[in-house]
C-alpha cells in the first residue's frame, strides 16, 4: 500500500499572490464544497456519469487492463483518481489546491498525493515522471492558452515515451447547443474547440489514439435540465459516440500516445 502521508514539493503558489489571475489559482479554497457543487448541476454530472463510463471501457481497449505508473494531473478531489487506482500498480495525484488534496487522501485508499505545481520546470520533481498513463479531467477546458501549452510540455515530461495522456474537454464553444446560444444574441466565454486542442497536443508531442464524444445530442440548453435521469449508455448518448461528432459535442474524452519529447 503506498504512503498516503502530504508530500509537499512547492507551497508557495497557495500563499503568494500572482500578478496576473490564472485558472490555476482558482480552486485553491475549493476542496469542501467541489463535489457537492458538481452533482448539483444536472449537466455536470450527466458528463461525469458518461466520463466514468467510458474512462472504464477505455481500459482493456488503446490501455491495457493493468495500468503500471499512473498519474492525475490537477487531480482535485480525486474523483478521477479513485476510477484508475485500483487498477494501477503504483498511483499518485498532484495538484496545487491544499483543500482539494485533503478531500482526495479522503477518498482514495491506494494514492500518494504531491502539493505541487508540474508547470514550474524549475522543481525538482524526480518522482513524477516516468509515467505509463496520466489523466487530466475538468483543467484543459477552463485553462487559459499559456496554462494549457505549459501543462502539456508538463505532463509530456512525466510521461514514458509510449504513454497516454487520457484528458477531456467539456467547454466547446463550437457545441451545437453553444451555436444556438449565440444565434439568439448570447454570448460565450468558452475558447478551447475540439480542433484547437487537436493541434495543442500535436504541436506537444502527442498523436490521438482513441476519442469518445459525449452530449453531442444536446443541441439546446434546455435539455440539461433533464439530465438528472439521463442513462449516459442509453439512447440518445449510445447513438452518437463516432468521433466523427466531436467537434460539435460538448465534452469529448481524448486517449493521445506520446510520440516524442516536446
Amino acid at each position: 500500500m503506498f504512503n498516503r502521508s502530504p508530500i509537499t514539493v512547492s507551497s508557495e503558489l497557495a500563499s503568494e499572490p500572482s500578478a496576473q489571475e490564472s485558472y490555476r489559482r482558482s480552486h485553491l479554497g475549493r476542496g469542501d464544497d467541489y463535489d457537492t457543487s458538481l452533482a448539483s448541476s444536472p449537466f455536470d454530472d450527466y458528463l461525469s456519469r458518461a466520463e466514468a463510463l467510458y474512462l472504464g471501457r477505455l481500459l482493456g481497449t488503446v490501455l491495457p487492463a493493468r495500468i503500471g505508473r499512473y498519474l492525475d494531473f490537477a487531480c482535485g478531489t480525486g474523483r478521477i483518481t479513485s476510477q484508475l487506482e485500483s487498477r494501477s500498480d503504483e498511483s499518485f495525484g498532484v495538484d496545487i489546491s491544499p483543500s482539494m488534496l485533503r478531500a482526495a487522501r479522503a477518498r482514495c485508499r491506494f494514492t500518494e498525493f504531491v502539493h505541487a505545481d508540474l508547470t514550474d520546470f524549475t522543481l525538482e520533481t524526480h518522482e513524477l515522471s516516468g509515467f505509463d498513463v496520466v489523466t487530466a479531467f475538468r483543467f484543459f477546458g477552463n485553462a487559459e492558452p499559456a496554462l494549457r501549452r505549459d501543462s502539456l510540455t508538463a505532463i509530456n515530461r512525466a510521461l514514458r515515451n509510449g504513454g497516454h495522456l487520457i484528458l477531456d474537454n467539456h467547454r466547446n464553444p463550437h457545441a451545437l447547443a453553444q451555436w444556438a446560444h449565440r444565434l439568439t444574441g448570447g454570448r460565450s466565454q468558452l475558447t478551447l474547440s475540439y480542433f484547437e486542442l487537436r493541434r495543442l497536443l500535436q504541436q506537444a508531442g502527442f498523436r490521438i489514439r482513441w476519442q469518445r464524444p459525449i452530449g453531442f445530442w444536446l443541441y439546446r440548453t434546455g435539455l440539461y435540465q433533464n439530465l438528472s435521469t439521463a442513462n449516459p449508455a442509453a439512447w440518445p448518448e449510445s447513438g452518437f459516440g463516432h468521433p466523427w461528432f466531436a467537434p460539435l459535442a460538448p465534452d469529448v474524452i481524448i486517449a493521445a500516445q506520446k510520440t516524442h519529447d516536446a
